[in-house]
């Protein structure tokens, strides 16, 4: 009964070192799942983003002299010269009182630069206009009108036309509302050179006019040919009565009139 017993106490310490063993075992796992996990966080942090930068800090940096920029002067601002004719008709009416360049709007609904005079004749009292319309270059006049005894306001009566021609010689129209004719005259040049006749001579030997009328005479032409070609010249002259065509044309004439009258500088 004695010895059972003894047995029986030698078994219970070792009893108590099973249970240690399994508890240090427990906290051996324990410690090393959480080393893992711990890591294992860490990994998964650095893939979901960068770490957050640990602030430094820095020598301050002296930052470059700029030196001032310079603003623009406005420089004098010069105004380019407005284009003016080369070339002027000649105009010898008196003294002048007004002149210039103007744009007028044509019948035809071209805009052309137009050059007028206004000159008076310090004798008469008598005023006269003169325009030129020239080209876009400003270098050739293409045609001219003139109007005598010119009055503000007043119905144009008369006026003058010269129509120029590159090639050719120009073309003088003469309109007049109250006997309702137009007059158109074109002198040819012939190319000669030094003749062994005088000038007399030659036009006694090639002088040759010609009248021509229609059977109501409202029409005239009269023909100044050449025959020998000794002269310097030939010349047409053609006369019709067509009063409604001639106040047609002073008509729009005096509408150009108006147009400079409206736009030059008045005193």
């Amino acid at each position: 009964m004695q010895f059972a017993r003894r047995s029986e106490r030698r078994g219970f310490p070792i009893k108590g070192k099973v249970i240690g063993l399994g508890l240090g075992m427990g906290l051996i796992v324990a410690g090393a799942v959480t080393y893992y996990s711990g890591a294992l966080d860490t990994i998964l942090f650095s893939d979901e983003g960068p770490p957050i930068a640990q602030a430094v800090v820095r020598e301050p940096v002296t930052a470059p002299e700029v030196a001032p920029i310079s603003m623009p002067i406005d420089a004098p601002r010069q105004d380019t010269p407005a284009p003016f004719p080369t070339i002027l008709p000649v105009a010898n009416f008196g003294e002048v009182l007004s002149e210039g360049l103007v744009q007028l709007l044509l019948p035809t609904g071209v805009v052309a630069d137009t050059w007028y005079t206004f000159q008076v004749d310090t004798k008469s009292h008598e005023m006269t206009l003169l325009f030129a319309l020239y080209n876009e270059p400003l270098d050739t006049i293409i045609s001219t009108a003139t109007v005598r005894n010119y009055t503000e306001g007043a119905r144009l009566d008369k006026a003058e036309i010269t129509l120029r021609y590159p090639n050719g010689p120009a073309r003088h129209i003469w309109l007049d509302r109250v006997d309702g004719t137009i007059i158109v005259n074109q002198q040819y040049t012939l190319p000669y050179g030094p003749s062994m006749f005088s000038p007399e001579l030659r036009l006694a030997l090639v002088y040759s006019g010609i009248n021509l009328y229609d059977e109501s005479r409202n029409k005239r032409a009269e023909l100044h040919l050449d025959l020998s070609g000794l002269s310097d010249g030939e010349a047409l002259t053609f006369q019709d009565s067509a009063p409604t065509a001639v106040e047609d044309a002073l008509n729009e004439i005096q509408e150009l009139v108006s147009q400079i009258e409206d736009r030059r500088p008045h005193k």
